[in-house]
């Protein structure tokens, strides 16, 4: 029985992350993700809820703030 779960609960990751359904978000829960500013590599942080960004980082625009890490907003 035990395979049995194991073999279905393989099968249902493995859906969900080829179709794109399991997403990793850019900061974790108290968090949100700043970036770079004034370079050329640019970058992003995360910063806990109600602190200011690091020297050197600042707020993504409104409505450019990424939601899925790795998302490149434009």
């Amino acid at each position: 029985m035990r395979q049995v779960f194991v073999a279905i609960a393989a099968a249902l990751l493995g859906s969900s992350v080829l179709t794109g359904c399991w997403t990793e978000r850019p900061c974790s829960d108290g968090e949100y993700p700043v970036t770079g500013t004034g370079t050329n590599t640019g970058g992003s942080v995360c910063v806990k809820d109600g602190e200011a960004p690091p020297s050197g980082f600042g707020t993504y625009p409104p409505g450019k703030t990424p939601t899925v890490a790795g998302e490149t907003p434009t």
